[in-house]
């Protein structure tokens, strides 16, 4: 019966062993380490240019600039709002 159980018992043994001994550990970053290093700065990122989408027969055209006269077809925008452009 102990022969059956020996692979699976030293393969657990072995787990156990190993986890333990991680010497990446300590090397792991930190959420401030993560923030400073690893995420890109704010100025370096170009903020998106404005999205205005309206609806079709067919599906949503979208435009960089919001067409005139207030289109009650605007089905959402990103950026100012549309008004601005009047």
């Amino acid at each position: 019966m102990y022969q059956k159980m020996l692979p699976w018992l030293s393969s657990l043994f072995l787990g156990l062993i190993v986890s333990a001994c991680n010497p990446f550990k300590n090397m792991a970053p930190d959420s401030t380490d993560i923030q400073t290093r690893l995420l890109a700065k704010r100025g370096e990122i170009p903020d998106p240019y404005p999205l205005y989408c309206y609806q079709t027969l067919g599906e949503k055209m979208c435009y960089e600039k919001p067409l005139k006269n207030g289109d009650p077809r605007l089905a959402g925008y990103y950026g100012p709002p549309p008004r601005q452009y009047e």
